[in-house]
């Protein structure tokens, strides 16, 4: 059984974390503001009892309901956080910031849309001790016209 996931309004203060170690990092990230966290009873024994204090509501739900909430086009894991989104640095931020540094690792991404594959690129450039990755939303447009699209900071 296919369920469709009903296209939501865009929203600009708040997303959807899908999955358990992307949820369980945003849990742990001091800069976001956690709206509610759904969960399916696997992930019960996993949850600290002090979740509650930083997230208001936190709903069990059954697998089917959760399919039928968030689709099955994602792999949620059975997990899902809705948290505020992290205000993201402009590229004239991260360049003068890389400034300041004596070496400074800047990776750009285009057309790279796998999640294992951005995992992989992630992890590679903990590694090697690169904190910036820039992922282009949309490869038609223009190297300068790039800044205002998604900037991911590694901690």
């Amino acid at each position: 059984m296919k369920f469709i996931k009903q296209k939501k309004l865009k929203n600009n203060v708040f997303c959807e974390i899908f999955g358990k170690h992307a949820v369980y990092a945003a849990i742990k990230n001091t800069n976001r503001t956690h709206q509610k966290l759904y969960f399916t009873k696997n992930h019960r024994a996993s949850l600290d009892r002090q979740i509650t204090k930083i997230i208001p509501e936190i709903k069990e739900l059954q697998n089917i309901e959760m399919n039928k909430m968030f689709g099955t086009e994602k792999n949620h894991q059975g997990i899902v956080l809705k948290t505020s989104k992290i205000e993201q640095p402009s590229l004239q931020n991260i360049i003068s910031n890389s400034k300041n540094k004596q070496s400074d690792v800047i990776i750009i991404l285009d057309q790279v849309t796998d999640p294992i594959n951005i995992g992989s690129i992630m992890r590679s450039c903990a590694l090697f001790n690169c904190d910036t990755i820039i992922a282009v939303s949309y490869t038609h447009l223009r190297a300068h016209e790039t800044d205002s699209y998604l900037v991911c900071r590694l901690l």
